[in-house]
């Protein structure tokens, strides 16, 4: 395994393996590349981009760090706060800075969307939006495809936006789904298919929700 590039953590990890029937799939970063860009970067002033990439520069989540590499240099923000699968917050001169989903940038109505975004909400101003563009990987369907012929069962829960995972679902062949899940959200996911008497794997990064 450590041949292949895998590191066993558990002592027990093969025998527990040996039994698992479900599949849960991330998608950023696991059936994703995981390296967003940013494509709306036309549509947004400088101020705005390099007062989003100060706060992004706080975080190591991947849509963060292409907005940090989409602004041509930037001054690092200090006092970032961070909220578990919502965004990051600064005091600002005049109110709350906020950067993140759209519910904890206080946005109603999103519109439709195919891939994920980041929001830019600050006092007095419009918020900005942020779109991204994150591709499958090349042998995502393939790998999902063999699991489903083996028998498992599989699905991909996600805290981005329901377009969003509904076109990579779509893309690699899982039919079930789900999306605007935060990290308590999969966790409580993974404990209910336990209750259903499923034997789960994860299959994911795990660093933007930890």
């Amino acid at each position: 395994l450590m041949k292949r590039g895998i590191l066993l953590k558990s002592a027990d990890g093969l025998e527990r393996l040996a039994e698992i029937d479900h599949v849960v799939f991330d998608k950023t970063g696991t059936l994703t590349h995981g390296r967003a860009v940013l494509i709306n970067r036309d549509s947004i002033e400088d101020r705005d981009l390099q007062l989003a990439a100060s706060l992004a520069a706080a975080s190591t989540h991947p849509l963060c760090r292409a907005l940090v590499a989409a602004a041509d240099s930037i001054s690092i923000a200090e006092d970032v706060r961070e909220e578990p699968g919502m965004g990051l917050s600064l005091k600002g001169e005049h109110g709350e800075i906020r950067l993140g989903s759209g519910g904890w940038c206080h946005i109603e109505d999103e519109g439709p969307t195919l891939g994920p975004r980041l929001w830019l909400s600050q006092p007095d101003r419009p918020a900005i939006r942020f779109d991204f563009s994150d591709l499958a990987r090349a042998d995502a369907s393939e790998t999902v495809a063999t699991l489903r012929r083996r028998g498992y069962g599989v699905e991909l829960v996600s805290g981005d936006r329901p377009e969003a995972v509904a076109a990579v679902a779509q893309a690699v062949g899982i039919d079930e789904w789900r999306a605007d899940t935060r990290p308590d959200g999969k966790t409580d996911r993974l404990a209910a298919l336990a209750r259903q008497g499923r034997k789960t794997v994860m299959i994911g990064d795990g660093l933007n929700d930890a």
